[in-house]
């Protein structure tokens, strides 16, 4: 029985997903989108486990691709896109109401001074209890310790959780540890998915 279910943010939550915001830095920077998701890979992964601060990361960016010094302020107008998918919150909150533990499991870099997802974090926080951030918790989906956290911080079995994440691989491991996964398409889908694992919604 399905004891807790978690959400993941960016393109379920919200309109806003990691890559669509390395698309923006990329035609910002004037890179290669696909030169700076492979050769910064292993940083971007440090920086979304809080294991190196932005300005380092920065740092290492602009020495990889030969840049001029990027300053935090310059990156304002990349993280001004983000909106609310209400549909999603709606079926949070009535989940909530319905008695189930409603969380959130999000690769997440420290929050930018602003960023808008530090609002929806404040926001989030009246609905969704735990909230597992990577950088908090130091590992990233599809890892399986930031699952397992989610997992001992909802008292829960891992075959009591139900989880969606627009990410594929990020839902093939959840499956491994026997949590009740999907991936994300559309409220409407993600519903039927739900009352298929019984779900009351």
């Amino acid at each position: 029985m399905i004891k807790a279910v978690f959400f993941d943010v960016g393109g379920v939550l919200i309109s806003d997903n990691s890559i669509d915001i390395l698309k923006r830095q990329s035609r910002f920077l004037r890179i290669s989108y696909r030169m700076l998701r492979d050769d910064m890979r292993p940083d971007h992964i440090l920086l979304m486990k809080g294991l190196i601060a932005r300005r380092e990361y920065l740092l290492r960016l602009a020495k990889k691709f030969q840049l001029s010094p990027i300053k935090v302020r310059n990156l304002r107008r990349l993280f001004l896109r983000q909106r609310y998918f209400r549909e999603g919150w709606a079926v949070a909150k009535r989940l909530r109401s319905n008695g189930y533990i409603v969380g959130i499991i999000s690769n997440a870099m420290p929050p930018m001074p602003f960023n808008r997802r530090s609002k929806l974090l404040n926001t989030a926080s009246r609905i969704f209890r735990p909230i597992v951030l990577s950088y908090r918790v130091k590992s990233v989906k599809p890892e399986k310790r930031i699952f397992d956290i989610a997992r001992k911080r909802s008292r829960v079995k891992f075959s009591e959780m139900a989880f969606l994440d627009d990410r594929p691989r990020n839902v093939r491991a959840a499956k491994r540890l026997g949590i009740k996964a999907f991936v994300y398409k559309n409220p409407a889908k993600m519903v039927k998915s739900l009352r298929r694992l019984g779900v009351r919604i």
